[in-house]
């Protein structure tokens, strides 16, 4: 057993290797990852792996991504060594540099990397560790190329020692076996993930993003690792509540699975840049109780997954996103109008009795735009009315807030919130919220640095109104992400659009600044209320300080397609740079969304300063579509459209006619037809669980393939974030040894 584990060791370390000293010039060839993967067929899987049965195939095939795992994890859940006897080897060598069988440099090494052997022991990340300095000290800090080469170094001399102390041949192979393991351990301690916090920190205020790679399919992670590595580029991977939850989601990983895909892959490669693994959109779009508990159980799963790492932070950032909560949402206007009297509506300024009669004998709308079907209703009487809504909900939660509540809410003082609480009891109830807009202090200005135009406490306070339950679930779904790993929120729901307009609802400055300010409080009731519901400790209650924010800047998700056409995504650029002028001074950077089909100029000259990490997802998938086996993509596609179509989506076509009509299509004809591909492009990411086995057995030619696709790719985007040689300003940051090559 031992045996087959060492060579598994080995397959990493000698890939690490060979991938440091390509040449320059085979890097910039178009098959460079086919020519380093068939290296390791050759030079690596059959020296090492002789026999088919460890492999379950024959040697002359790479082990798919399935097989390559297996062993992978049979060699970390084999790694049994102690603190205790990692300083005893330690020991001994010592013992050797004394009698003169290691020189200083040697010596020096070996102490690196059994200090790195214990910092995987001990569940210390990479970010974790100080240079020089006494807690959590660590001597040096190894690249992983460089613990091959010691360790054989270190085996001959202990190989000289023990043969001219006549020493007993079982304890030579103990520590030698022992050498083995630690040498593992510090390879698997330097290839993992850190804390994206130290890597935002570090980059941010520049030009440079961070690429969030989205990997839905496995196939996608080697590619992007390939030429991060290529271009000493920082970067994450990424995993969304929807992909990945605690019944696998529609990718069928859980979070250990997507820890352990990240990990084995970066062993495999030598990678050892700095990387994170995050935690996109854990979301709650239901305010019930089921809902917010999930998310916190969901989030817990994500932060144990990596148990058998020894490091228990699995995911190193997460993402909390409660963003579709507003008070004012459609379904809370549409309660609200569907609820109007022939008065309310006479109340509406500019909408008269004939206008009201026509509102309400149209009976109940299940859309808003469907208002604009209402004879002589325009756009400012629209408007109107939907000012008059927009009050009612926010009135009907200022009535029910007390003024301990308001209080603590930022902006308002003491003294104002006593106010509004006297003005509500004279009057009973607030009525509108021209009541309170009329109190004295509330037509003061806000002073917010980086907004330009004069915002006042009211409108302060009405958007607050409105952000309040997100607010609050954003701070309690943050309580249980430690402070020292990344953390992003969101504001805006991603892709939401003016019913009667289309375009994006973006998320303003004003909102963004109120949500951070809002969750850089301590305490407050409907917090603490939260907390004790949910079973959370109320010492954990402390300020929420975001490193990202993502945001609605009116891009989406996914692909966008008009007339059965793919186009560019769009992205407000001065709106972003908006958001971004306000946050900042909060200590708080953009998170992009929905980057794939945005121009790479786009990103490069217009979004590069803005935003600092960029979430990069249906791209890997389409890669993954193009060179998947063509019986596999109509299998998927069958399954889609059966399981996840309409015959609307298909001209009215019955779903099973519209498979037998797919079937003597081309996989290219498919993927470019005008109605197939929208639907491709939105649903088939649903069959991805049902066929994860074969997507996770891909044979070598097509998963080298997608490896030498994905890599083109990244390295467009990687260019396009400024990302090129990003790692070493987090290498300087951090204080760590390492030199440029």
């Amino acid at each position: 057993m031992y045996a087959r584990i060492l060579k598994v060791f080995f397959v990493g370390l000698i890939l690490c290797f060979l991938v440091l000293n390509n040449s320059e010039a085979n890097y910039k060839t178009q098959d460079f990852s086919f020519n380093v993967f068939r290296t390791i067929r050759t030079q690596i899987v059959m020296p090492y792996f002789p026999g088919a049965e460890l492999l379950g195939l024959s040697v002359a095939d790479m082990p798919s991504f399935k097989e390559g795992l297996k062993l992978f994890l049979d060699m970390v859940e084999n790694l049994d060594l102690g603190i205790d006897d990692i300083n005893s080897l330690g020991d001994i060598l010592d013992e050797l540099y004394q009698e003169g069988y290691l020189n200083d440099t040697q010596a020096n090494n070996a102490a690196a990397m059994f200090e790195m052997a214990n910092a995987y022991t001990s569940g210390i990340r990479r970010d974790q560790v100080t240079i020089g300095e006494e807690f959590n000290q660590i001597f040096s800090i190894l690249r992983f190329s460089e613990i091959k080469s010691l360790v054989g170094k270190l085996k001959l001399a202990l190989d000289e020692y023990y043969s001219n102390n006549e020493i007993d041949l079982r304890e030579k192979q103990q520590v030698m076996d022992n050498l083995d393991k630690v040498g593992q351990m510090a390879a698997l301690w330097v290839s993992g993930p850190i804390s994206t916090k130290p890597m935002l920190e570090a980059l941010r205020g520049g030009k440079t993003g961070i690429m969030a790679v989205n990997a839905q399919i496995t196939a996608s992670i080697p590619g992007n690792m390939l030429e991060a590595k290529k271009q000493d580029a920082a970067i994450m991977f990424e995993y969304a509540m929807s992909e990945s939850n605690l019944e696998g989601g529609y990718t069928g990983q859980y979070a250990k699975d997507c820890v352990d895909a990240v990990r084995y892959y970066a062993f495999l490669l030598g990678f050892d840049n700095y990387y994170g693994i995050h935690a996109d959109h854990t979301t709650v779009s239901n305010d019930t109780y089921e809902a917010v508990d999930y998310a916190l159980r969901h989030n817990q799963a994500q932060l144990r997954a990596a148990e058998h790492y020894k490091d228990k932070a699995g995911f190193t950032s997460i993402a909390e996103d409660p963003s579709s909560l507003v008070a004012v949402s459609e379904n809370s206007q549409l309660a609200v109008l569907n609820n109007m009297s022939l008065a309310d509506f006479m109340s509406v300024p500019q909408i008269g009795e004939v206008i009201a009669q026509r509102l309400i004998s149209h009976g109940e709308f299940k859309e808003l735009k469907e208002l604009t079907q209402i004879e002589d209703l325009n756009e400012v009487r629209i408007n109107n009315l939907l000012d008059y809504i927009e009050s009612e909900i926010l009135v009907e939660i200022l009535n029910n807030m007390s003024y301990e509540d308001l209080k603590t809410i930022p902006r308002i003082s003491d003294k104002l919130a006593d106010m509004i609480v006297k003005k509500r009891e004279l009057l009973g109830v607030f009525d509108s919220l021209n009541q309170v807009n009329s109190i004295e202090g509330m037509d003061d200005i806000v002073e917010i640095k980086g907004i330009k135009e004069d915002r006042t406490v009211f409108e302060y306070f009405k958007a607050y109104l409105d952000l309040k339950r997100v607010i609050v679930l954003n701070h309690l779904l943050s309580l249980s992400i430690p402070d020292d790993l990344g953390r992003e929120n969101e504001v805006g729901h991603i892709g939401r659009a003016d019913p009667f307009t289309g375009a994006a609802f973006m998320t303003t400055p004003l909102e963004a600044v109120v949500l951070l300010e809002g969750l850089r409080r301590e305490f407050y009731p409907e917090l603490i209320e939260e907390m004790e519901k949910h079973g959370i400790d109320l010492e954990l209650a402390r300020p929420i300080y975001p490193d990202l924010l993502a945001i609605n800047n009116g891009t989406v998700h996914g692909n966008v397609y008009v007339d059965g056409k793919l186009v560019p995504t769009s992205v407000n650029i001065q709106r972003t740079k908006e958001v971004a002028d306000v946050i900042r001074p909060l200590g708080t950077e953009i998170a992009q969304h929905g980057v794939t089909g945005t121009p790479f100029d786009t990103l490069k000259n217009y979004l590069a300063g803005f935003i600092l990490k960029a979430n990069v997802g249906t791209q890997w998938r389409n890669i993954v579509l193009q060179q998947m086996p063509e019986d596999l993509f109509k299998d998927m596609l069958e399954w889609t459209i059966l399981n996840k179509g309409k015959p609307s989506n298909f001209n009215g076509v019955s779903l099973e006619t519209t498979v037998s009509n797919m079937k003597k299509l081309t996989k290219e004809e498919i993927l470019n037809d005008e109605i197939y591909a929208p639907f491709i492009s939105k649903n088939i990411k649903y069959s991805i669980k049902v066929f994860k086995e074969q997507l996770d057995s891909l044979g070598e030619e097509k998963l080298l393939r997608i490896i030498n696709t994905t890599q083109a790719v990244s390295a467009q985007y990687l260019d396009a974030f400024n990302a090129t040689g990003s790692m070493w300003s987090i290498v300087e940051s951090l204080g760590w040894n390492w030199h440029r090559p």
